[in-house]
């Protein structure tokens, strides 16, 4: 055990750790013991020295910022109606601010002053951050604005309509001869075709400033074809020139019958009778039988037979033998009918 008045010896790794610690120590710019800095020492004012680092950079910033900020501030002053805005800033396209003047910008219901520098009114607005999506200023945005001046901001909005106007159809009306005389049959319905606009509406201010047509459909108009009987004339085998009102092609059948006999309506039959179906042709009348093979000249239409059906009609030939063959060679053939008209 030590008393106080002991020596103390220190071991060879003692005497290693403090020369090494002595060495180090020489390498400071500064003595230890021998530099104070508001009662920091070396080695705390180093400790330290991020942080000092650290606040001086905020602090530049802050100063900045705060530059920059008095450079493009504006404070507002407004009344009833005019709102006033005032700031001074450096514009892109100039070099250096200069002295400052007063725009007026009037709204539909509002307006506002603003004391700016040279600068052009796309520039001025963007300033402002004023929404200009559904406006429209009265200057273009690329319009210098160099001394005391005035400008309109219109609002703007877009009114799509359609409009469709008809193409009326035409009607044409062709002569036949196979419907009776003085009638009329529709062959083709018209149809009314159409032009249909879509128009773009610029409207400012709730008026309408402009129109423009941003397509167009067209569907072409259907004519209506209409037949109108208007008849005819032709001379028949036996060289009289016969007045018709229409006629309708069919086919021929030939038939006799005992002497004596008497057709549907009553008639006694006879070489001037045809059998007919009376949905077709009526019974009683006078028509003009001709066909390629034989022409039977004038006809009434006063009989009728069970397999007379549509455009079939029955010639009758006789009650006698010769009649007989002469209905055998006939066979069935096409004929036409004319309906005579009697002048």
């Amino acid at each position: 055990m030590y008393t106080e008045h002991s020596r103390i010896y220190k071991t060879h790794s003692q005497s290693k750790i403090t020369s090494r610690k002595n060495t180090t120590r020489k390498h400071f710019p500064f003595d230890t013991h021998g530099f104070n800095f508001h009662g920091l020492n070396n080695k705390n004012f180093l400790r330290a020295l991020p942080c000092l680092c650290f606040i001086a950079t905020i602090a530049f910033s802050f100063s900045i910022v705060a530059s920059y900020t008095r450079h493009h501030s504006y404070y507002r002053q407004e009344d009833a109606s005019v709102q006033t805005i005032r700031f001074a800033a450096k514009n892109e396209i100039f070099d250096e601010a200069s002295d400052t003047f007063d725009v007026s910008i009037s709204f539909a219901d509002s307006a506002i002053t603003v004391s700016t520098a040279p600068t052009t009114v796309a520039e001025l607005l963007d300033e402002l951050n004023l929404d200009m999506s559904t406006r429209e200023a009265e200057l273009s945005g690329d319009t210098v604005l160099s001394s005391a001046s005035s400008f309109r901001i219109y609002d703007v909005d877009y009114d799509v309509t359609t409009q469709t106007e008809i193409i009326p159809y035409e009607t044409e009306t062709i002569g036949v001869s196979t419907i009776p005389y003085g009638t009329t049959r529709v062959i083709q319905k018209g149809i009314n075709g159409s032009i249909t606009k879509t128009i773009k509406q610029k409207i400012i201010d709730g008026s309408i400033s402009s129109e423009t047509i941003s397509s167009t459909a067209r569907t072409e108009p259907v004519n209506e074809i209409i037949y109108k009987g208007i008849g005819g004339y032709f001379v028949g085998a036996d060289g009289v020139r016969y007045h018709y009102s229409h006629y309708i092609d069919v086919q021929a059948t030939a038939y006799t019958a005992r002497e004596g006999a008497r057709t549907a309506s009553g008639y006694p039959v006879g070489t001037d009778v045809i059998a007919v179906d009376p949905r077709v042709i009526a019974l009683g009348t006078k028509v003009y039988v001709a066909s390629d093979y034989y022409d039977c000249g004038v006809r009434y239409a006063r009989d009728t037979g069970s397999a007379i059906k549509g455009n079939i009609i029955d010639v009758f030939m006789g009650t006698d033998g010769e009649a007989y063959q002469a209905a055998l060679s006939w066979g069935r053939r096409s004929c036409r009918v004319y309906f005579l008209i009697d002048d």
